[in-house]
C-alpha cells in the first residue's frame, strides 16, 4: 500500500457568494481544510477545478503556483 494507506483528500466547489468575495472567507475556509488534513494525517489533498476562477482562487491560497 502506498503511503501506508493514509488517507488523501479532494477539494471541489468551494464557492463563495459574491457579496462576500474579498473578506478573507475563501482563504479561511482553505485554511481550515488544510489544517484539519494534518490532524487527520492526510498524505496530500488534490484541489480538482476546471475553471479559471476556482485556479485564481487555489492560487490565492497557496495551493497552485503562479503562472
Amino acid at each position: 500500500m502506498t503511503q501506508g494507506a493514509r488517507p488523501y483528500g479532494l477539494i471541489e466547489n468551494v464557492v463563495t457568494h459574491d457579496d462576500a468575495r474579498g473578506q478573507g472567507i475563501g482563504t479561511a475556509v482553505m485554511t481550515y481544510v488544510m489544517d484539519l488534513s494534518r490532524t487527520l494525517n492526510v498524505y496530500k489533498v488534490l484541489p480538482v477545478t476546471d475553471g479559471n476562477r476556482e485556479r485564481i482562487t487555489l492560487r490565492c491560497c497557496a495551493l497552485l503556483p503562479s503562472l
